[in-house]
């Protein structure tokens, strides 16, 4: 509360906070709604249409989650409330990079001439990894990676939360 008292009036700085604040409760709850789709997923046994529906729910779920972890990275940064010689910022920039590889240059990512496709039906497992296809030309999964998206998630809650809780 504190913060929001420090401010006179309507600034852009403010607005910044105000932003961040917004961003990492769209993170929190993306993530919170992604394990209970994921949960919901699993418990349904033998209903495929049902069991796609969550997993589909599951990966717009990820897809905020990213969408708005990046979105909390970059005010941390234009607040000038990060680091850069901390080492969580190195995570900070490939967490962004995850973000812009799987969700808005997957095709064709600095001039490589592949594709980058998460394969969504792989969040319907038990365990936090993503399987992503690597695609090239005409040949499909010339590599397969995989991203652990609550390793991902709890770092930079931690990250996230720690500046916070600095106000």
């Amino acid at each position: 509360m504190y913060k929001w008292s420090s401010f006179d009036g309507y600034t852009e700085e403010r607005q910044n906070y105000r932003l961040l604040y917004d961003s990492f409760k769209f993170f929190y709850f993306s993530f919170e709604q992604l394990r209970f789709n994921k949960i919901s997923g699993i418990q349904i046994v033998g209903d495929a249409i049902s069991q796609q529906h969550f997993n589909d729910l599951t990966g717009v779920n990820l897809f905020s989650v990213y969408f708005n972890g990046k979105k909390c990275i970059d005010l941390l940064d234009k607040l000038k409330l990060f680091d850069k010689n901390d080492p969580d910022w190195d995570f900070c920039k490939r967490f962004k990079e995850t973000r812009n590889k799987l969700i808005e240059h997957n095709h064709n990512p600095l001039g490589l001439d592949i594709q980058i496709e998460p394969f969504i039906w792989s969040l319907s497992s038990t365990d936090s990894f993503m399987e992503i296809f690597i695609n090239r030309n005409l040949q499909e999964r010339i590599f397969d990676v995989y991203i652990d998206y609550y390793e991902d998630y709890y770092k930079l809650e931690r990250i996230i939360s720690n500046v916070i809780q600095s106000f």
